[in-house]
């Protein structure tokens, strides 16, 4: 059940999120007799920020009206504070997931017992593009050559050298192309009207209408790739993005760039991922695994819930 409000409040949102007024979305499903609508529960079972208070011990978490407590008299519980993440408490005794296929990275002789792998759980907020994106990559398309894709992830602000290599590489090679970034300073102005800015875009409705995708080598846009089923071009900058990145050019479905290569490397690099026999098969064969694996936030969900029982 609660999966299943779980997707109706984020469908609510996601109708509020795309223009759609905050009375209609409530009132869509009184045909079918809840007993509240989406808002009201969510005022109902929503912690707010006020809610949550810091402390020496901790954090202090105040709860109010609740299934379990219809007449709203609310309970506070605390959380004791968690030191040395990654050293220790990471390691749970139970159950510890990486959310990654074997085929991707496999398990290793040393791994303990209760370490397992899952696959990679992709997640969109929104399931539509906006109309102006839309309707770039409806004429970019017209032409006869889909666009390439452009995003140094969601909280990268200061990738404008990586920005600039991208659009010299793709005007060299003379492609349009989808820029996705919240932060429009990183990025040339006025920008050249073969490319378009967006602040955010659905991938798994984004990336299969694109030819190829350069990006930073984040694990979530990489595994969005993957099941879109096109080439992919790296620059990692930080973290696990490097480890990505060596990972799927192991895997043939990538070229891995740095912010300062030449642009002729870039240029060589996107036009090898784009022409390439061997890449068009690795990326189809990505494609397939991805989609026979299934759903692997509900096989997470299943194993930790397992957990209770």
């Amino acid at each position: 059940m609660n999966r299943v409000l779980a997707k109706v409040l984020g469908e609510a949102m996601n109708a509020v999120d795309t223009g759609t007024s905050f009375e209609t979305v409530d009132h869509a499903l009184d045909r079918i007799g809840l007993p509240m609508t989406p808002f009201e529960l969510l005022e109902l079972v929503g912690l707010k920020v006020s809610d949550i208070t810091a402390t020496h011990d901790g954090l202090e978490i105040r709860l109010g009206r609740s299934k379990t407590d219809q007449e709203g008299k609310g309970a506070s519980i605390g959380l004791p504070p968690v030191r040395r993440i990654w050293s220790r408490w990471v390691h749970s005794p139970d159950l510890t997931i990486g959310a990654w296929p074997e085929w991707f990275a496999p398990r290793q002789p040393d791994w303990p017992p209760q370490a397992q792998t899952s696959g990679f759980p992709v997640f969109d907020e929104v399931g539509r593009l906006d109309p102006a994106l839309e309707r770039f990559i409806e004429d970019a398309r017209a032409t006869g050559t889909a666009p390439i894709g452009i995003t140094a992830g969601s909280a990268m602000a200061h990738g404008g050298r990586f920005y600039a290599r991208a659009l010299d590489a793709c005007r060299a090679l003379d492609v349009r192309v989808v820029l996705v970034t919240a932060f429009a300073g990183q990025l040339p102005s006025p920008l050249p009207g073969w490319a378009h800015r967006t602040a955010y875009a659905p991938f798994s409705t984004l990336l299969p209408r694109l030819a190829a995708l350069i990006h930073h080598g984040g694990i979530g846009t990489s595994a969005q790739a993957l099941a879109a089923g096109i080439p992919q071009a790296i620059v990692p900058f930080a973290h696990d993005q490097f480890d990505n990145a060596a990972r799927l050019r192991r895997l043939g479905v990538s070229t891995t760039l740095g912010p300062a290569d030449p642009v002729g490397r870039w240029t060589n690099g996107l036009h090898t991922v784009l022409s390439d026999p061997a890449v068009r098969a690795a990326v189809r064969l990505g494609q397939a695994r991805m989609r026979d694996a299934g759903r692997a936030a509900d096989g997470i969900a299943d194993r930790i819930e397992r957990l209770s029982t």
